[in-house]
């Protein structure tokens, strides 16, 4: 796109009925419009929409790497688990994940900066779990754990009831 369609101007009638409608669209999606917000300010903060921005300038670049890779052996089967995943983040909250994604950014950092929490042994790993935040996390790991493995007895008993 290089070039803006112009419109002739309204009537200050016609673009003042044209706003009102616009405002009231607008507040009928808030919610919708402030969860798209955060998601854009989350990918603009982490640098995806710049990555978007350069691969969208460099389409026919992008295009020819996308159609070589899917020639690799495995592509399909890696599509369908890229699809899988995304899938099963799209089912998840985005606030969720948004949350998650800056907790596990800002423990990154402490561990950068050294102010991970020393454990050399049993007594020091208690005393961690003493720690609410470290606590609750642990809690939803173990909950994301049982998930896992109860999904896991499922997919075994799938596989053990079809003939080899």
């Amino acid at each position: 796109m290089d070039r803006v369609e112009e419109k002739p101007l309204e009537s200050g009638v016609e673009r003042e009925e044209q706003l009102q409608a616009l405002l009231e669209s607008l507040a009928e999606r808030q919610g919708s419009l402030e969860r798209a917000l955060e998601l854009l300010e989350w990918l603009d903060r982490r640098g995806a929409l710049e990555m978007g921005t350069a691969a969208l300038e460099r389409g026919d670049v992008l295009v020819k790497q996308l159609i070589q890779q899917a020639n690799r052996p495995g592509a399909v089967e890696g599509l369908k688990v890229g699809s899988a995943l995304f899938q099963a983040l799209m089912q998840m909250d985005s606030r969720l994940i948004i949350s998650l994604s800056e907790g596990m950014e800002r423990g990154w950092r402490r561990v950068e900066q050294g102010e991970a929490p020393p454990v050399e042994g049993i007594w020091d790993l208690l005393r961690t779990l003493k720690d609410p935040e470290v606590a609750q996390g642990l809690s939803f790991i173990l909950a994301m754990l049982k998930g896992i493995g109860s999904a896991l007895s499922v997919a075994e008993s799938v596989k053990e009831q079809q003939p080899d």
